[in-house]
This record gives C-alpha cells, structure tokens and sequence, in this order.
C-alpha cells in the first residue's frame, strides 16, 4: 500500500509515460566545454511534449524532472555516477567483485528486492564513468528513459527521430531483468544478458536512493495528478509551431488536447487566459465530459495587436485546475504569399546561372529594398564570436552574440551546432532552438551551415516552401532536394559544427 507522497510521485511518473512518444532520449545534448544541455529539460513538466515538440530527457533528466515536478524538489546530482555518489539516503549499496558464487548472487538479490519501496531511485554504474538510474514504481517494476536504437543516444544525428520505435523514451521494465542471473558458457555472451542486468561484465555497482524520506509535501499542481486530472493526457499546440513567425494581425489557434485514459468518463473543465498583445471573444471556460479512452480537442483563436516584442508570450492554459505548458509563438514581419512566390522563382533563375544561395539572395532580395551581404562568411562573423580555448584549430567555439532579429535577419533561436556555446540556456530556455523541422522553415529563408570557428568552409540552403536548393555539404554542387532526402539534411543540423537560419524579408 503506498503511502500518499509516493501515489503523487508515480502518477506524475506515468503523465511522463502517457507522453512517451514525444519524448526523446537525448544524452548529448550539450554545448561544448562549458557542458550545458540546451535540449535536455529536466525541470519541464511531461504536457511539454508534443507532436509539436519533441522533450528531451535522458535517464538522470527523467528522474530529476518527475522529483521536481511532483515536490518542487531538486535531485543533488545531475550525472549517473554523481547521483550514485552523492544522493540521500542512501539506503543499499553493492559494489561487485567480479568473485561472486551463485549463492553470493541469490543473497544480493535477496537483499536488494527487500530494500525497494515505491519512489526509490536505483543507479548502477558501468565499468568506467557511465552508469544508469531508474525510479522503482513497486509490483516489481521501473520506469526509465532509455534509447530503443543503439547510437541515437550518443549522437546528434537525428535522421531517425520520427520513427516511433525510437521516440518510445520511457519505458517500463521488470526490475528481475536487473538481478537475472546467466551461468556458464552463456555468461560469457553479453547479448545474453537483459539490459542494464548487474550481473552482466558490464555493470560495477548498484545502489538504492530513497528521496522520498527528505523531500518537502506534493505541490498543489502535483495533488491534481491523483485527483481531478489523473489519467488524463494534456497539451497545447498552436498554428506557429517552431519557426514558424506570427505577424501583426495575424490569428494564432491553439488547440488543447485533452485524452481521458481512465476506465470511465470525465467531467473536464478547460480554462484559457489569451497572452497580452493579443485579443480574444470566446469563452474563458468550457466544460465537458469526456468519455473513456476518448480525446477532445479545444480551440482558442487570437488576433496578434502589437508585433514589437520577439514573442507572443503562451497563454494562460488550465485543465481542472493543472497548468498545461504551452510555448511561446514567434513574431515577426511577414512577406505575402505573391512576394514569396516571387522570390522563390527569382532565387530559382539565380542559383541556375552558377549564384550561391547567398549571393542569389542578395541580388533577388535587393528588389524589395532589402540589404544584405553576398558572402556567407560575413554572417558567421556578424552572428558570433570567435573563441580560441586553447590554440588548438579543433578547440575553437562560436558564442553566439546578442540576438537582434529585425537587425541580423535570424529568428530568435534558430541557430545552433555542436561548435555553439550559449551559456543562457542555463536561465533563458528560447535562446537557442531544441530542434529544428521543415515545418519551422518558411519560404524565403536560408540555412547556413559552416564546419569551422572561421567559416572558411560556409555553405547556403534555400528554403522554396517545399525544398531546399543548395550543396549538402561544403564543396558539393548545389542541387534541389525534397521529402526524406530534405528532412534527413534538417536532420543533421545538430551534428554540424554551426548552422544558422536567415530570413531576410524581417527586415522589411
């Protein structure tokens, strides 16, 4: 029977489970040398994922996010192994001798199984600086975030994002698979072995964590996740996802989902609080009953009144009570639909007489009293500074310099790479994009690409609405690809020392 402080942790667990297929196990999400994690969001609540938007979560991210979204509480640690170290109380702890007997493995299981309770964190650690945690559900189970393709978690390749089997980021798994024992021939098999099973050669340690017993009461948000809102799956989308720029006048629709997972229907009262700058007629509440394992979605429509900030703020957004996460909508100006049409044709005639994207664009959008520079190194050097770590030509990084969309032509945050550092992640999440789709590309923008701290090898994409023109690579022809041969380059941008998205017509 479990007590009150662990029903909330678990249901908030299983609101994280119910969103699995928008979440991702990402690991390497981090800036280089300063070892921030711009797409791992420890801290969000699991009504952030959505188709919209993938949320990043490794194993230490997943747990630290269902702790601090259940009690508001911070987990000491942030890496598996420092948790291992670091984390209270610690309430069973073994360390491996490589020696043990048969009965030696019984009586570690044994004692390990009598130790568990519901809410418990367990860490294991690899031979090396690596290791795993998982939250102990009871009834012999874990929950954990955990990659279902090998290779998706420790690179920025993210061609295979979208295929279901690999956005599955949360999973529930025995906890016998942990304490298997394999004898014999076949112990010498890795693949013989469950995953993350402790007995495998791989594993050193295990330990059992109880924050449980230290942190503070649920918070009135979490209470909702066992009473008025519990086994239902929330979200906010809206018609400008990403990228994706609202201009002045323009209508922004968000649509809340609402799914009732229970075994019988629900009454559901939906509360919606339009962000300022924009105005809104409808009404504020709307109350319904949902029906078992039916999803309803709502709809709420506002006029954009003042495009002056960079950002539509998200709106107020309540579901009985909880707060569902919602993002901000990007503003900017906006060219009409014959314009882009215009440009696109234009670019199209350019880059076929031999013109670089940015060369093409400098020429087509000078038409419309737009300025711009045909090099594409000049853009490297204006968006960021140059940082030399430690005089080695491997170790340079790019910082990116305040941003100023109306000024440099880049969106806010559309920029990114593994070479970027932007050490405002830590407290301004909008500073740099989490990930990048062909739905966040307008017509009329431009990627940049360069694969050094100089942009000496600096190459440009052109965006027509529904493909891109340009080499894929630096020195690569230019040629016009679509579909999956489109999306895999997007893809990429990640694993690419530095890439940048312009769009020249907010300057107009």
């Amino acid at each position: 029977m479990m007590n009150y402080k662990q029903e909330v942790l678990i249901a908030t667990a299983y609101d994280f489970y119910n969103h699995r297929e928008n979440i991702q196990y990402d690991q390497r999400s981090m800036d280089r040398f300063i070892q921030m994690t711009p797409r791992r969001k420890k801290f969000f609540p699991p009504e952030a994922a959505t188709s919209q938007y993938a949320l990043h979560l490794d194993c230490s991210a997943f747990c630290s996010a269902v702790y601090y979204q259940a009690f508001g509480y911070e987990l000491p640690a942030d890496i598996t192994w420092h948790m291992y170290e670091n984390m209270e109380p610690l309430i069973y702890k073994y360390e491996k001798t490589f020696e043990e007997t048969f009965a030696d493995k019984l009586q570690v299981i044994s004692d390990f199984a009598a130790a568990l309770e519901p809410g418990d964190l367990i860490t294991m650690l690899h031979q090396g600086v690596s290791g795993h945690i998982m939250l102990y559900l009871g009834e012999g189970k874990f929950m954990h975030s955990v990659p279902y393709t090998r290779g998706t978690d420790d690179s920025y390749d993210y061609a295979a994002r979208f295929d279901k089997k690999n956005r599955l980021g949360i999973s529930i798994n025995d906890v016998a698979d942990l304490t298997a024992i394999v004898e014999g021939e076949d112990a010498a098999d890795p693949a013989n072995f469950p995953r993350y099973n402790f007995f495998s050669g791989r594993e050193t340690c295990i330990a059992i964590h109880r924050p449980l017993d230290i942190v503070g009461e649920p918070t009135e948000q979490a209470k909702l996740r066992v009473g008025s809102c519990k086994g239902l799956v929330c979200g906010v989308e809206s018609s400008h996802p990403g990228g994706q720029n609202a201009a002045l006048g323009d209508t922004v629709e968000y649509r809340v989902k609402v799914k009732n997972l229970n075994e019988e229907s629900r009454s559901v009262a939906v509360e919606f609080e339009a962000p300022e700058c924009t105005s809104f007629i409808c009404d504020e509440t709307l109350q319904t009953e949902i029906a078992a394992g039916e999803e309803k979605i709502f709809v709420f429509a506002v006029t954009v009144e003042d495009d002056s900030a960079y950002w539509l703020e998200p709106p107020y957004v309540a579901v009985n009570g909880l707060e569902i996460h919602a993002k901000k909508v990007l503003l900017g100006k906006e060219f009409s639909e014959a314009d882009k049409a215009a440009v696109v044709a234009d670019m199209r005639d350019e880059i076929a007489l031999g013109a670089n994207a940015v060369e093409a664009a400098a020429k087509v959008y000078a038409d419309y009293g737009i300025e711009m520079s045909p090099c594409k190194k000049d853009y490297i050097k204006k968006l960021f500074y140059h940082f030399d770590t430690c005089a080695r030509t491997d170790n340079n990084i790019l910082v990116r310099r305040q941003q100023q969309p109306y000024k440099d032509m880049c969106p806010y945050g559309l920029f990114g790479g593994k070479g970027v550092v932007t050490g405002e992640i830590s407290y301004n999440h909008d500073i740099r994009t989490t990930e990048i789709r062909a739905c966040d590309l307008m017509a009329g923008d431009l990627i940049l690409c360069c694969n050094d701290a100089f942009g000496k090898q600096t190459y440009a994409m052109f965006f027509t609405g529904e493909s891109l023109i340009g080499p894929v690579e630096a020195g690569l022809a230019p040629k016009e690809i679509s579909g999956e041969e489109m999306n895999a380059f997007i893809n990429s941008l990640f694993g690419r020392f530095c890439f940048i998205v312009l769009r020249p017509w907010l300057r107009a």
